[in-house]
């Protein structure tokens, strides 16, 4: 509820994130969970694709392949996004394309200011990125400081390739031309891809 003076605090505001309780940690149904699953992929002939130490009542970290690239691939690449930019037909809208471009880092492959220092790049470079699996893409680089450390962004919805987008077309860098989906690229406890990328700079 709000105060006197019509303001109000975070707890008015979220009020479930103060209870006080208490999550299941343990999952007893994926011990039958495991049985039931290999057999539907024994009988697809995926028998093995789904590795069976995942199927376990404790919440367990497995390593991903990505995590086990060069040390040369050293950003974590994810899809960034601006208060313009965050659904997939924004890049088809005049107004919101006009907007973005308003934005310093919209249409460009950003990273933190002192990371890209330590790589001897700076804003305004072009650059290549490539994903640990040799996929790459280029792109002209924004630095910024509120940026981690340890990851390269790209927004989400740009470098169309349609034709009937015309707007959109080749704005930008894609950055699905990065990921190729495996199972085994997926973790198994929520499904998030890891990503792992190095950037240089072009001549």
């Amino acid at each position: 509820m709000r105060r006197s003076d019509g303001t109000m605090t975070c707890k008015d505001l979220l009020p479930d994130c103060f209870k006080n309780v208490r999550s299941q940690m343990c999952r007893e149904f994926l011990i039958d969970l495991k049985e039931k699953t290999q057999a539907i992929t024994r009988e697809a002939g995926l028998d093995g694709a789904i590795a069976r130490e995942y199927y376990v009542p404790v919440p367990r970290w497995y390593p991903v392949p990505a995590q086990k690239a060069e040390l040369q691939f050293d950003l974590y690449s994810f899809p960034g996004a601006t208060p313009c930019s965050v659904n997939t037909n924004t890049a088809e809208r005049p107004w919101i394309v006009e907007a973005s471009n308003m934005s310093p880092f919209t249409y460009f492959v950003t990273m933190n200011t002192d990371a890209a220092a330590k790589k001897g790049l700076e804003s305004g470079d072009r650059v290549e990125v490539e994903s640990w699996r040799g996929l790459k893409v280029r792109g002209v680089l924004q630095v910024r400081k509120g940026q981690h450390r340890e990851t390269l962004a790209i927004m989400g919805t740009s470098g169309r390739w349609a034709k009937g987008q015309p707007i959109a077309y080749c704005k930008a860098v894609n950055l699905n031309f990065l990921i190729e989906l495996w199972f085994t690229d997926f973790d198994p406890t929520c499904a998030p891809l890891d990503h792992l990328v190095k950037v240089t700079k072009l001549a």
